[in-house]
């Protein structure tokens, strides 16, 4: 693995993946449906070209959350692992915790901030999207 190669998978270490260089974006998410998606209160997404994500053994299964969006997980052990809007092919997210090193990336922003349960308090300076990043 070269310094700008990271690598992560779900937890049972049957999806496992490589990323090549830095993540373009990296946020919470507070959206109802991440989640539900996730069972808890707030996602970290990190956010990649589709050409810089190397699926190393399985793909993730895909789960079609809406009419654009579509979420991948392990079949196995259930794991989140990653978020595509086919209204955008060219990014796909993986999720922060799926990162083996998950300190390697720090979130830049909050989106759908709106949404955040009133209780969750995260002191930033993170830019915060009342809705989707622009």
């Amino acid at each position: 693995m070269n310094e700008k190669t990271m690598q992560g998978g779900c937890q049972c270490g049957a999806v496992k993946y490589e990323v090549t260089d830095k993540p373009f974006g990296a946020e919470y998410c507070h959206c109802s449906m991440c989640r539900k998606t996730v069972g808890a209160v707030t996602v970290n997404w990190i956010d990649f070209k589709v050409e810089q994500v190397k699926w190393t053994t399985q793909l993730p299964k895909e789960y079609a959350s809406s009419e654009h969006a579509f979420r991948g997980f392990c079949v196995e052990c259930g794991c989140s692992m990653s978020f595509r809007d086919n209204r955008r092919p060219e990014f796909l997210s993986l999720t922060l915790g799926s990162l083996d090193d998950p300190s390697l990336v720090e979130p830049t922003q909050h989106i759908y901030a709106d949404d955040q349960v009133k209780w969750l308090n995260i002191v930033d300076e993170c830019t915060r999207f009342r809705q989707g990043a622009v």
